[in-house]
């Protein structure tokens, strides 16, 4: 069944043709727009709840955030912590190593559980303050590295995290002699805030990057690598088309890319346990699209998701490297394979082991910091 984009095909979905046709167009209306909001809005992360710690380790309650192996940031409340491996868990509360601690360590309460594990840039190395004048508004970034290297790599982040998430990637791309500026667009936090406080899922968004890739340039910047995570994946993939400085972009490499936005929204509905959720990732892609049902959803236009669909042939133009694991819930591994195939020669999937959205860096560092390397060091340094 393709994607409805007429409003009176919601409508139908929702409500059938049970009589009562206006309360149910009104209801088919809101819960449309509600559906929409929901792929599309900007929120803090989750809190997870801290139970216990001390110096060596932290219990918190169990969830399928604490249980996941790997590494994670911990920002709460007047501090950051690292959160090692798992050494114990039950049906109730997981304990894992505490690593390092930077302010206060971490107390009983509410912190947000993220895939960031520096707590400063300045732990990822020295770096320079700037600021971009991006068509959204001023948006600050990073700059790790020498202004005069003709290579630089830009970091982009994805939708609901901020430019701390992409800070992952920068040791890889310094470790090959590339500068990397690690940006912020229109509505993360960061940036100026987004009209409506949506994201147009990297159609708007990416006007803001491409302003850092001429910060890029104006430096001396000859040649661009584009490093996507997640919707940051989707807004490189738009550049190599739309951006003004086209030309210089070298090569990409992404992480859990969002290529097919329909794709991503049908998975997020099964993961988030919304009721019906293919008929709740239908309803969501029919608003996106329709002129009313986008505005009320908080987003200044709607979208064309074959825009953003980018597992259709012929559409890359320079070599790409994938990295994703197939246990992504919100980003499924087949849209990657789909894009693969897309484009055959120009994309090498790198597939991690089993972690969640943009947590292949978490699960597995000095895998991903090697993978990424390698494959700068043969298609760009």
């Amino acid at each position: 069944m393709g994607t409805p984009r007429d409003p009176r095909i919601v409508v139908r979905v929702l409500g059938g043709a049970a009589a009562g046709g206006a309360a149910v167009g009104a209801l088919g209306v809101a819960l449309a727009a509600a559906f929409a909001r929901r792929v599309v809005r900007w929120r803090p992360h989750d809190d997870e709840r801290v139970l216990a710690a001390d110096e060596r380790m932290v219990v918190l309650a169990a969830s399928l955030k604490t249980r996941h192996p790997g590494v994670f940031g911990m920002r709460y409340a007047d501090g950051y912590a690292l959160a090692g491996p798992v050494v114990a868990e039950d049906a109730r509360t997981v304990t894992r190593e505490l690593r390092e601690v930077s302010g206060r360590p971490p107390g009983r309460g509410g912190a947000s559980w993220e895939g960031d594990v520096h707590a400063l840039p300045s732990d990822v190395g020295p770096h320079v303050d700037v600021l971009i004048d991006a068509p959204g508004g001023p948006a600050p970034a990073w700059r790790f590295g020498p202004a005069e290297n003709a290579t630089w790599a830009i970091h982009i982040h994805g939708i609901r995290s901020t430019r701390d998430g992409a800070l992952r990637t920068v040791p890889a791309a310094e470790a090959e002699g590339l500068s990397s500026l690690v940006v912020s667009y229109r509505g993360d936090g960061d940036a100026a805030p987004a009209p409506g406080g949506a994201s147009r899922l990297g159609l708007d968004e990416a006007d803001d990057v491409d302003a850092a890739i001429g910060f890029a340039v104006e430096q001396g910047a000859e040649r661009i690598v584009l490093v996507g995570w997640s919707m940051g994946g989707g807004i490189a993939l738009r550049l190599t088309e739309r951006s003004a400085h086209r030309e210089r972009i070298a090569a990409l490499v992404l992480v859990g890319p969002a290529t097919d936005w329909r794709a991503a929204i049908r998975s997020g509905a099964a993961a988030g346990r919304v009721p019906l959720p293919g008929a709740a990732a239908r309803i969501a892609c029919a608003a996106l699209g329709h002129p009313l049902l986008s505005r009320l959803a908080g987003m200044s236009a709607p979208v064309d998701l074959d825009e953003l669909d980018w597992t259709r042939p012929g559409r890359l133009a320079v070599p790409t490297l994938v990295v994703h694991s197939r246990a992504d819930r919100t980003v499924p591994f087949d849209s990657t394979e789909r894009f693969a195939a897309a484009n055959p020669g120009l994309v090498e999937v790198q597939e991690a082991p089993a972690a969640d959205h943009s947590w292949e860096y978490n699960v597995a560092p000095e895998w991903f910091t090697e993978t990424v390397r390698a494959w700068l060091r043969a298609h760009v340094a």
